[in-house]
């Protein structure tokens, strides 16, 4: 993510010569902590790309993973994901006690652990069973629910969040269902490689383009299309490095 938002400060510092923009209000220290994710540990969060958020439960996430795949030969996927969902748990707790900043963040770890259950549903070599994956998909969804009462009740209260929620996983299990034909398409493929990118790359890119385009009297539709076009390809260029980097 340090990738990105360099570079779009770069963008604005040369922007700011010519013309005032949006993100000239923010501090030096704003942009290391957008650019570090410090923001969300000190409380401030992310100002300069609200779309960094999810970064933080996702490396929550991966530390889970990497616990799964370390005794994934040794005990049942059921037992793994039990142990799984009380580690989670015991990490919900702990920062209730702290109070920690990032808490309201943390909370969202529980829907990428709802798609490694499915994941483990849909292998082609199963190694559990659709009844006792769904099991395990329901303590997930119940304990999510919970936890988002505690940290972010305003999920409950002003959004259909939950329901939302599922509707996304019926989508994941129409996709896995018939993942033979979306494999045989080259666009789909290609959009599932840049997907993380586009969304941490398009809030920014996207706003400055659009106010840019605007700026110099470009029509909406034609300067939407360009954006959508420059979004695409700087997540191309941005998937690119984070598959070096992650190599």
């Amino acid at each position: 993510m340090f990738n990105g938002i360099f570079l779009f400060y770069i963008l604005q510092r040369l922007t700011w010569i010519i013309k005032i923009t949006y993100w000239s209000q923010f501090s030096t220290k704003q942009w290391i902590e957008s650019m570090t994710l410090v923001g969300y540990f000190t409380g401030h969060g992310d100002v300069i790309n609200g779309t960094t958020w999810f970064l933080i439960p996702l490396f929550l996430f991966y530390l889970v993973r990497i616990g799964y795949a370390w005794i994934y030969e040794k005990i049942k996927p059921e037992y793994n994901f039990l142990f799984l969902e009380l580690f989670v748990l015991l990490i919900m707790f702990l920062i209730k006690g702290f109070h920690l900043s990032v808490s309201s963040t943390l909370v969202f770890v529980y829907m990428p652990l709802m798609g490694m259950i499915l994941g483990e549903i849909f292998r082609k070599e199963r190694r559990i069973s659709i009844f006792n994956g769904s099991l395990l998909l329901i303590v997930n969804y119940v304990l999510m629910v919970i936890w988002f009462w505690v940290f972010a009740r305003e999920y409950h209260d002003t959004y259909c969040y939950f329901v939302s929620f599922i509707y996304s996983l019926f989508l994941i299990i129409i996709f896995a269902i018939f993942k033979e034909q979306f494999k045989k398409s080259q666009m789909i493929d290609f959009c599932c490689k840049i997907s993380l990118s586009v969304y941490l790359m398009h809030m920014t890119f996207g706003r400055f383009l659009l106010s840019f385009f605007s700026y110099i009297s470009i029509p909406f539709s034609l300067s939407f299309v360009i954006t959508i076009a420059v979004i695409f390809l700087i997540s191309y260029i941005h998937m690119n490095i984070l598959s070096r980097i992650i190599r």
